[in-house]
């Protein structure tokens, strides 16, 4: 201690660390472990997550959301926990005073929807019409309209571009990227016939999402020029396209069901 209180600075540092680095690191080691071990044991897990888009949440609701929610679902407060996002605000107007937290609230919000992280959402009609233009509330199917879905016991949620509504094509396309990007499973049945029948847009499609790992694909026998994409397809999933639409849905039910579980 005597040849310690003689130093100064830079030497007193390295006399310390020299002399006592191994406590020094022990130290370190045991305060990282206990700090990972005590978080381990607090962490909550999350089984609701709520978003309030351009609206309030009155002490009431949040109380029937949360506390009461548990409760009724015989689950402890002290393990779980449901998560809100709170003081969204979604608007596209220029001139809003607004504008700046908006962009901010809606860059949140997007990459917790991305992340399949927003179970519940409460919005007016505004922040709907928006998140519906960007393809996040997009239209589905109900499975009862596919009995062979419905059979394969699919309690998912089916996209079907035909039958929407869009005020222009890029509201179109955009809804379009957006679905596929929200699916587990992309579904390509090709039955391609000339010239009634040819689905060049398909193609596009198709390339653009093969990489993706979510893709399959089939088409009938009597499909005309779909060489390339048989090839492709085989190439980069290791499987034959499938020549039977029952086939090919229920293939899609099974590898949807593995996504999710993933």
């Amino acid at each position: 201690m005597k040849a310690l209180k003689q130093l100064h600075g830079k030497a007193k540092l390295q006399y310390l660390w020299d002399y006592y680095k191994l406590p020094f690191i022990i130290c370190i080691v045991l305060y990282i472990l206990v700090y990972n071990i005590h978080g381990q044991l607090v962490k909550k897990t999350t089984v609701l997550s709520i978003a309030f888009i351009n609206v309030n949440m009155s002490e009431s609701l949040s109380q029937h959301l949360t506390s009461d929610f548990l409760d009724f679902e015989h689950l402890s407060a002290k393990k779980n926990e449901i998560c809100i996002y709170d003081n969204l605000l979604i608007q596209e107007n220029p001139d809003s005073e607004n504008l700046e937290y908006a962009y901010a609230s809606s860059t949140r919000l997007l990459a917790a929807i991305d992340a399949q992280k927003i179970d519940l959402a409460f919005m007016n009609r505004e922040a709907m019409e928006q998140l519906n233009k960007k393809g996040y509330l997009s239209d589905s199917i109900n499975v009862s309209d596919f009995p062979l879905l419905k059979n394969a016991k699919f309690d998912g949620i089916v996209y079907i571009p035909e039958g929407q509504k869009f005020n222009t094509y890029a509201e179109q396309v955009e809804w379009e990227l957006q679905t596929y990007k929200n699916s587990n499973v992309i579904v390509f049945w090709v039955p391609r016939q000339f010239p009634d029948m040819m689905g060049l847009t398909t193609n596009v499609e198709f390339g653009y999402w093969l990489k993706s790992g979510k893709c399959i694909y089939g088409r009938p026998n009597t499909a005309e020029r779909i060489r390339y994409l048989d090839y492709m397809y085989e190439k980069e999933y290791g499987k034959k396209p499938i020549n039977n639409l029952e086939e090919l849905l229920l293939e899609s039910v099974k590898l949807a069901d593995i996504e999710v579980k993933k």
